[in-house]
């Protein structure tokens, strides 16, 4: 939610959104930072900041923009965010 920031957002709605194929616009805070530059999936815009917060979401009006933005959060999510992959990455960093 924007202007908290006491707390941490862990972020696993974006994911949830990414891996069914919708871009997301999310503040730079929390884990949405690391999400969606690893996703590649969206937007990321200041906290707080209503201006660029409505520019994103107008550049969002493009249906090619939207399409890539969907396509590589999806793609990413899968490849790199799924639990198997937390599972294993654990395993490996605890053997």
């Amino acid at each position: 939610p924007w202007g908290l920031r006491n707390e941490d957002p862990k972020g696993l709605f974006v994911l949830e959104s990414l891996a069914a194929g919708t871009p997301v616009v999310m503040p730079e805070h929390g884990a949405f930072g690391e999400l969606v530059r690893s996703t590649e999936g969206g937007l990321l815009v200041p906290p707080d900041d209503a201006a660029a917060l409505a520019d994103a979401l107008l550049s969002l009006k493009d249906p090619e923009q939207r399409a890539v933005f969907a396509a590589a959060g999806h793609r990413r999510v899968i490849e790199r965010h799924t639990v198997d992959r937390s599972a294993r990455e654990l395993i490996e960093l605890l053997s």
